[in-house]
């Protein structure tokens, strides 16, 4: 049997009971867009959860933090209100991804790049390879590694 997000191709009885896990990926967090901010994150799929409190926290420190969240990214649709977020960005932005940067968090910013002209930075999985065990664990950026990279991008460029 496959156990696949298709209840198409998935044995129902031996998927415990998960149901299909892409439609039930529905939590939606708020966007904050603010004029002049110094700073947009758009995370993507679970890193939302970890740049929404790198954003409290980079708040609390004083910086002014657009986010909007990226939930669905194929296709991926550059709403014109991103747009003008970005733009009004101060230091640019930085897609956040739960995989490695070279993919889609590279190519969505690249095409943010394209359509502002202001620099989107990724940020991810680090280069190196994945594994099950505490030493060899490949996370997703944490807020307290987001809070760092976003104030090295804003010092670099002050």
């Amino acid at each position: 049997f496959f156990f696949q997000a298709d209840p198409g191709i998935r044995d129902a009885h031996e998927s415990r009971g998960l149901g299909d896990v892409y439609k039930r990926q529905t939590l939606e967090l708020e966007d904050i867009i603010y004029e002049n901010a110094d700073f947009t994150l758009f995370p993507i799929s679970i890193t939302r959860f970890d740049a929404e409190k790198a954003r409290l926290k980079l708040e609390e420190e004083g910086y002014k933090i657009n986010i909007i969240h990226q939930l669905w990214i194929k296709p991926f649709v550059f709403k014109d209100e991103w747009k003008k977020a970005l733009t009004g960005s101060k230091y640019g932005a930085m897609v956040l991804d739960d995989d490695y940067e070279e993919g889609a968090a590279s190519s969505i910013a690249h095409n943010m790049m394209i359509d502002v002209c202001k620099k989107v930075y990724t940020f991810g999985l680090e280069h190196r390879t994945a594994g099950f065990h505490p030493d060899v664990d490949n996370l997703p950026p944490s807020p307290e590694a987001i809070v760092e990279k976003v104030k090295f991008i804003i010092n670099q460029n002050s």
